[in-house]
């Protein structure tokens, strides 16, 4: 994965820099910078640094969208206080997005919600 900066400039090209992330089980968090470099994004990689994710948008228009995901995993940290396995796992990803016009035919994602 890209340094923690280069990552964010990545995702910056998507996500509004007053990005709302909220989830089950993660803190929410508020603003690009805190979920990429230390929200869930971050919890998350530490956990899972290999991944493979199959993403299926279920339907979207102008301001919303929802996909579902399915991913294979190494999981080598504990996350949310579960004891990693040190194996690979696969679960399944549902998101649920806000998107917020920004000028010029360009919009970016500015509320996700996900669920694990």
């Amino acid at each position: 994965f890209d340094q923690p900066e280069t990552k964010a400039r990545n995702v910056a090209q998507w996500l509004a820099p007053e990005f709302i992330y909220e989830s089950v089980g993660f803190a929410t968090s508020q603003g690009l910078r805190h979920w990429c470099l230390n929200g869930e994004e971050s919890q998350f990689r530490k956990a899972f640094p290999v991944s493979g994710f199959s993403q299926m948008l279920f339907f979207g228009d102008e301001s919303h969208a929802t996909t579902t995901s399915y991913g294979n995993l190494h999981w080598v940290e504990p996350l949310l206080g579960i004891a990693a396995p040190k194996a690979w796992t696969y679960f399944r990803v549902t998101d649920f997005y806000a998107i917020r016009k920004t000028g010029d035919g360009t919009s970016k994602v500015h509320y996700n919600f996900m669920m694990v």
